[in-house]
């Protein structure tokens, strides 16, 4: 509306978050999204903010993905998963975006044990299910989250110890919860 125009590392770098933010368009995305992407195709350098945004992982993430599969855990809809290695909270949403992807699986939860702090990533693509409510409720009086209807994330206290166990049974009922509430 203003009519700026950004110059071709600013058109690309927004460009990339408009691609990562709505998962190459394929997730919520808006008209907003859409004209801004419009926009800044063709002034953006978009081949190589792909090329930077693809490949984003390294040979030494590997091991995180064998974790997650050898400790994951499935309950109807619900893939939920503890990684006890440290790991970056970019990894921790792209292994979360990664298990999506499976057919029967509507919400994913990741958390990572590894580092200081607890670190949890919470995705769903279920319209009826809220990311952002399942992870305040799963971590009411433990801890804090946040986030989008698709996508969220939060941390457990640091003084908090809790079971796999029990944050396994916590986010059932949150996602149960959640559904409920729509």
């Amino acid at each position: 509306e203003a009519e700026i125009f950004p110059d071709r590392n600013t058109a690309t770098a927004l460009l990339m978050g408009i691609q990562m933010d709505t998962d190459f368009l394929s997730r919520r995305v808006s008209p907003a999204d859409l004209d801004a992407h419009h926009r800044l195709f063709f002034r953006a350098d978009w081949q190589f903010g792909i090329q930077v945004g693809k490949a984003s992982l390294s040979i030494n993430d590997l091991p995180a993905f064998q974790y997650a599969v050898s400790n994951a855990r499935t309950q109807g809809i619900l893939f939920f998963t503890v990684l006890s290695m440290d790991c970056s909270q970019e990894l921790i949403s792209i292994i979360a975006d990664f298990f999506l992807r499976l057919r029967e699986i509507l919400v994913t939860v990741i958390v990572e044990t590894g580092g200081q702090r607890q670190h949890i990533s919470v995705r769903s693509r279920d319209a009826d299910i809220s990311a952002a409510s399942v992870i305040k409720l799963a971590l009411s009086g433990i801890g804090q989250g946040g986030g989008h209807d698709h996508m969220a994330g939060g941390v457990i206290d640091p003084e908090v110890r809790i079971s796999e166990e029990d944050l396994f049974e916590r986010f059932l009922d949150a996602v149960d919860t959640a559904q409920e509430n729509q």
